[in-house]
C-alpha cells in the first residue's frame, strides 16, 4: 500500500529552526507541513484535532520536552513516527528517544535537505509497512467473524459463544438487546466482482470513521452484516447511520463504476430487536427474506423489522397473467402497454419471487421469438433477462425487445450492424467499414445508430470489446496483451487504460479478483 502524501508536524521552541524547516521542499518529498508547535504540550493539543503521520521534534523545550512528548503520544497514537532534532550536547537524550521508538535523529547544526529527505523516506516506509500490517490484521479478524457467524447460523452449531468471544478479543462487547444490520447487493453477474470489491473498500473506509461505530463482515456473496455498538437497540439511530453508510456506498459506486452502477441495487435492513441468544439465528434467517425486496422497491435505502411476504408463481396466478397477455394477441404495441400496466400491477400485487417471474417472462420471450424471429442476439437477450435486478429493468428490457425487434421501429441495417460488430469485434472496425456492410452512408449510419441504440457507434464498439475482454479474463489463461489483441485493441497501454477507465480496475487486478473469489 503506497501513500501519496505524509503529514508532518514540527515541534521546536526556536523560531529560526521552524522558519528554516518551513522552507524545505515538502511537496517534492511526498510530504505536507500541517502545523507547528513550540513545545510538547502544544503538540499534544494539536494531535487531538489533527493526527499527523510524522512529528519532527526538538528534545529540550520548555513546558514539555521531546522525550515526554514521545512517551505521551505513543500511548494514544502509536502509529505516529518521530524524527528527533538535537544538538551534540543532547546526544544522550537522542539515544533515549530512539529507545522509546523514535525513527531517526538529525543534528541541528549540520541539518541539510538530503538528510531530512532520507528521514522522511524512512518514515514513509515505516508508515506503509504498519498500514499494510493493520489491513492484513483487520482482514483476518473480519474473516474470522464471518466464519464463526456463518457456522452459527447455517450449520446450526453452538458457535455463538465463539462469535461473542471473537468480538470481545477485538475490544467490542455485544450486549442484549441489539439489532443486526444487513446490506444486500443485487447486481448483474458480470459486475458482481467489481461491485463487491468497491463496496468492501467503502466499508473499510467508513469503519474507520469514528463518528459511526460499527463492525462489518461478509456473510454471503454480495451480502454483508454490520454490528453497531453505539446504542445497539436504538432503531432510529441505527437507521440514520445505516442510511449514511448505504448512501456513501451508492455514491462511491456511481463515481467509481459508472459503467455498471445503473444495473445494481444496494439497500440496508435493520432486524427486529434481538433480546436473547436464542433469538439470534432465527432473526438472521428472517432478515434473509429481505433479499428480494429491492427487486420491487427500487428507491428505499433502509428497511426495518418484519420483511414483506413474497409468493411463488402457482398455477392460478400464472393462468391469470397468461390470459391477460394472450388476450392482447400478437400486437406489439398492445404488449408494450400490457407490460407497463397490467403486468407491473399484477407482479407488485402478488410480489412473485423474482426467479419465478424471470422464468415466466423468459417463456414469453421465447414465444415471441418463435412468432417473430426478430432478434439475432436471442441468446444474449435471454441471458440479460435472467440477470435483471429490478422489475423496472425487466419491463424495460422486454419493451425494448418488442420495440426494436423488427418492423418500422427497428431498421434491419442497425440489427445487421450490431451483429457484425459482435462477430468482428477482434478486427479493425470503422464506421465506414460497417456502413459499407449495411449499405448506408457513414453519416446516416452514425445518426441512425445513436437514435436507435441509444449510444454512439464508437461507444457501442468499445462496450462490446470491454465485455469480451471481461469474458476472456474470467474464462481463459490468455495473457493481458493477448486479450488486448483478441478484442481488437492491440495497443497494450491503451487497452489497460481503457479497461481501467470503464471498470475501475486494471485487467490484471480484475483477473486476480476473479481467481481469489
Amino acid at each position: 500500500m503506497e501513500m501519496d502524501v505524509i503529514s508532518v508536524l514540527i515541534v521546536d521552541d526556536e523560531l529560526p529552526i521552524r522558519e528554516e524547516l518551513r522552507l524545505f521542499d515538502w511537496e517534492n518529498n511526498g510530504a505536507k507541513l500541517i502545523g507547528e508547535a513550540e513545545n510538547g504540550e502544544e503538540a499534544l493539543q494539536f494531535c487531538k484535532e489533527y493526527t499527523p503521520n510524522v512529528i519532527i521534534t526538538d528534545i529540550v523545550m520548555p513546558v514539555m520536552g521531546g522525550i515526554e512528548l514521545i512517551d505521551n503520544i505513543r500511548k494514544v497514537y502509536p502509529q505516529i513516527q518521530f524524527i528527533i532534532l538535537t544538538c551534540y550536547s543532547d546526544f544522550n537524550y537522542a539515544k533515549e528517544a530512539l529507545r522509546l521508538g523514535a525513527l531517526d535523529y538529525l543534528m541541528k547544526v549540520t541539518l541539510d535537505d538530503d538528510e531530512l529527505s532520507e528521514s522522511l523516506e524512512k518514515a514513509k516506509y515505516e508508515i506503509e509497512c504498519e498500514q499494510s500490517y493493520q489491513i492484513a490484521e483487520a482482514e483476518q479478524r473480519r474473516l474470522q467473524r464471518s466464519r464463526l457467524f456463518y457456522q452459527a447460523v447455517k450449520l446450526h452449531s453452538n458457535q455463538w459463544s465463539a462469535f461473542y468471544k471473537q468480538l470481545s478479543i477485538e475490544g467490542h462487547q455485544l450486549t442484549f438487546p441489539f439489532r443486526l444490520v444487513r446490506i444486500f447487493v443485487q447486481a448483474q453477474s458480470r459486475g458482481k466482482l467489481l461491485i463487491s470489491q468497491e463496496i468492501q473498500r467503502s466499508l473499510i473506509k467508513l469503519e474507520k470513521d469514528t463518528s459511526i461505530s460499527f463492525l462489518w463482515f461478509p456473510y454471503q456473496i454480495c451480502d454483508y452484516c454490520l454490528l453497531f455498538f453505539d446504542e445497539p437497540d436504538d432503531v432510529k439511530l441505527i437507521c440514520k447511520r445505516l442510511h449514511i453508510v448505504v448512501s456513501e456506498i451508492n455514491s462511491t459506486l456511481e463515481r467509481q463504476l459508472p459503467y455498471i452502477y445503473g444495473d445494481c441495487r444496494i439497500y440496508g435492513v435493520v432486524s427486529n430487536s434481538i433480546v436473547e441468544e436464542e433469538d439470534f439465528a432465527d432473526t438472521v434467517r428472517q432478515t434473509d427474506l429481505w433479499a428480494d425486496v429491492g427487486f420491487y422497491d427500487e428507491k428505499t435505502l433502509v428497511f426495518v423489522g418484519q420483511p414483506p411476504s413474497f409468493t411463488y408463481l402457482d398455477q392460478p396466478k400464472q393462468k391469470e397473467i397468461d390470459e391477460k397477455m394472450y388476450k392482447v394477441g400478437w400486437d406489439r404495441q398492445g404488449l408494450i402497454t400490457f407490460l407497463s400496466e397490467d403486468f407491473v400491477i399484477w407482479a407488485n400485487n402478488y410480489r412473485i419471487f423474482p426467479e419465478d417471474l424471470k422464468r415466466l417472462v423468459t417463456r414469453w420471450r421465447k414465444e415471441w421469438q418463435q412468432n417473430w424471429n426478430f432478434n439475432e442476439d436471442y441468446t444474449g437477450e435471454i441471458k440479460r433477462l435472467k440477470d435483471v435486478t429490478t422489475l423496472s429493468q425487466m419491463v424495460e428490457l422486454l419493451k425494448s425487445d418488442l420495440e426494436n425487434g423488427g418492423g418500422e421501429k427497428c431498421r434491419k441495417e442497425i440489427r445487421f450492424a450490431k451483429k457484425f460488430i459482435r462477430e468482428k469485434f477482434g478486427e479493425t472496425l470503422s464506421l465506414q467499414m460497417v456502413a459499407d456492410w449495411v449499405n448506408l452512408s457513414p453519416y446516416y449510419l452514425s445518426r441512425l445508430f445513436h437514435k436507435e441504440v441509444g449510444e454512439s457507434f464508437n461507444k457501442f464498439v468499445k462496450n462490446v470489446r470491454i465485455e469480451k475482454a471481461i469474458e476472456f479474463l474470467q474464462n481463459s489463461d490468455l495473457k493481458v496483451y493477448e486479450i488486448a489483441d483478441k478484442v481488437g485493441i492491440p495497443n497494450y497501454r491503451y487497452f489497460v487504460s481503457l479497461f481501467r477507465k470503464e471498470t475501475g480496475l486494471t485487467p490484471s487486478a480484475f483477473r486476480k479478483g476473479v481467481n481469489n473469489k
